[in-house]
């Protein structure tokens, strides 16, 4: 998703559907993987907090219209 510069299909609320993110997610709003990230092959985010607290800035939360 880092690479493709989204977060799901529609957006991030797509992974409250998978009952292993659901389980798992902690206080965390999404997913490292949905975040710019510093170190893609350890999936480290650029921002720390943007797995709780997400922005236009530090993710790719919002559905990109590529049309």
């Amino acid at each position: 998703m880092s690479q493709m510069s989204c977060c799901g299909v529609n957006d991030y609320r797509d992974f409250d559907a998978s009952l292993a993110w659901v389980s798992n997610k902690g206080n965390r709003t999404l997913p490292e993987a949905c975040c710019v990230l510093k170190d893609v092959s350890q999936m480290l985010p650029r921002d720390d907090d943007c797995v709780i607290n997400p922005s236009e800035s530090n993710s790719f939360y919002k559905k990109v219209n590529y049309m």
